[in-house]
């Protein structure tokens, strides 16, 4: 018989390993069990986040220190997340709130399964399948400055 087991793992870190006994009892005569361990080791995701900003054209970086932008100018905003951890990432989610010297226009992800919302200049953008280990994907907002 097969018995699928549900195992939640707290907040500790990539490599820690617990040991599960499981009891199996007779059902014709209770007296008798038989035990059985499973070995576990956590893995985790490793997640990063980055935000670069670009011109109207999606293409030609905005450096933060050197270039200027204009008032009514459409800028957009690449929020990349990576996974670099070994296993996947079933929930990832994306908060951004924009600078108050901006007004939120739009915002799409890279492909299907994105979630994005927003209130205001506050984006939410939430990945509905999973972030493969080694995967990166990302979410454009297009904001506008006053």
């Amino acid at each position: 018989m097969n018995i699928d087991v549900v195992y939640s793992v707290g907040n500790v870190a990539a490599g820690t390993t617990d040991n599960i006994v499981l009891t199996a009892t007779s059902v014709g005569d209770n007296s008798k069990t038989d035990n059985g361990t499973a070995d576990l080791t956590v893995i985790r995701p490793a997640i990063t986040v980055a935000k670069a900003v670009y011109r109207n054209d999606q293409t030609t970086l905005i450096n933060n220190t050197t270039d200027r932008v204009l008032p009514n100018e459409t800028i957009w905003y690449k929020v990349s997340v990576t996974n670099g951890g070994a296993s996947g990432a079933a929930s990832v989610s994306i908060a951004d709130n924009l600078p108050a010297e901006l007004t939120f226009l739009s915002a799409s992800g890279d492909a299907a399964g994105w979630s994005i919302s927003n209130a205001g200049n506050n984006v939410t953008a939430n990945l509905t399948v999973a972030l493969a280990a080694g995967a990166t994907r990302f979410v454009w907002i297009q904001a506008q400055v006053k």
